[in-house]
């Protein structure tokens, strides 16, 4: 492919400029005086850095023979970290050799951008550090101007799910369901922790219990018996698998369940007797409203009061009372 004479006059300020700016460290890429801007690119004002490509082949890459000539240029479009909230790309044109020999032909290649590749290593790398934060996909998609399926690709080559060994189980597991996504199995997902460490160890897309003993019993009862404590909420269910298949484990509550529980009960019972008083009469609304603005303060641990300084609440006839 040809391309203009004035994209191909390298000015060596504007260069490194621009190689400064995009931190491109190669050698073998080189910009012109008019190397910089705008294009609408998807329905989108875009940043375009027009640059060049060059580099020298002694040797095929699919015979090895040392017949190698320049070729025309290709030209590719390299997605870049966006600039100023604006999509920025590297218009680059890259030098192609051919052989002589097996008549094929290849590109020049550069770090800055994996082969096959249409998205700079750098966009990767960011896309990649806030999948490790809780953004959303679907966030990071629109902040970088990708599609959601990019992510899940970066997602994929970056993170890469760790192969459990069979023979392996923690001492100590931690048990728990959350609400899973629509693509999966169950309507609720089952997470198993290791109790020592605070890492996750699995999660599986389903928590109900044929599932749970298929998945378990993978392990050799002689792992399984290496289970000493199982750590997890009160629902039933949990207790009559994990029973049968860690015959060893003792089960213990978590104690946020247990708080959770009390908290529950003891908010329902404030609720009826709420409901208790009389619309009609003055004092029990009053109550009322005393029970349902301070419901904090009644859920509070007794060791948390104050018992000491004077304050006014606003129910409380403006008088100068203690929390407590």
């Amino acid at each position: 492919m040809s391309i203009a004479k004035n994209i191909k006059c390298t000015d060596e300020k504007t260069s490194l400029s621009i190689k400064q700016i995009l931190n491109i460290k190669d050698s073998h890429i080189t910009f012109s005086e008019e190397a910089i801007s705008k294009a609408i690119i998807h329905g989108h004002m875009a940043n375009v850095f027009t640059g060049v490509l060059t580099g020298e082949a002694h040797r095929c890459e699919y015979c090895g023979e040392d017949s190698v000539i320049r070729h025309a240029y290709q030209e590719s479009w390299i997605q870049l970290l966006p600039y100023q909230e604006v999509p920025t790309y590297l218009h680059l044109y890259k030098q192609r050799f051919r052989c002589t020999q097996c008549h094929h032909t290849f590109s020049a290649k550069a770090y800055y951008v994996a082969e096959n590749c249409y998205i700079s290593q750098a966009l990767k790398f960011a896309i990649a550090v806030d999948l490790k934060k809780k953004v959303s996909m679907k966030d990071i998609a629109q902040r970088y101007f990708v599609s959601t399926k990019t992510v899940e690709r970066v997602l994929d080559s970056f993170f890469k799910e760790p192969r459990k060994k069979p023979n392996s189980l923690p001492k100590h597991l931690l048990i728990d369901e959350f609400k899973g996504t629509s693509d999966c199995e169950g309507a609720m997902c089952f997470i198993i922790s290791d109790a020592d460490t605070g890492k996750i160890f699995d999660i599986l897309d389903d928590r109900r219990n044929f599932k749970l003993r298929v998945y378990f019993q993978r392990f050799s009862l002689k792992v399984r018996q290496r289970v000493t404590h199982i750590v997890m909420d009160m629902n039933a269910s949990y207790d009559t698998v994990t029973k049968d298949v860690f015959p060893n484990a003792r089960l213990s509550i978590d104690r946020f369940h247990v708080i959770q529980q009390i908290t529950r009960a003891f908010n329902n019972q404030r609720i009826q007797a709420m409901n208790q008083l009389k619309k009609s009469d003055p004092q029990d609304q009053k109550d009322y409203r005393k029970l349902k603005k301070y419901w904090r303060t009644i859920l509070k641990k007794n060791t948390k009061l104050n018992y000491t300084a004077f304050k006014q609440f606003p129910l409380f006839q403006r008088k100068y009372v203690t929390e407590s």
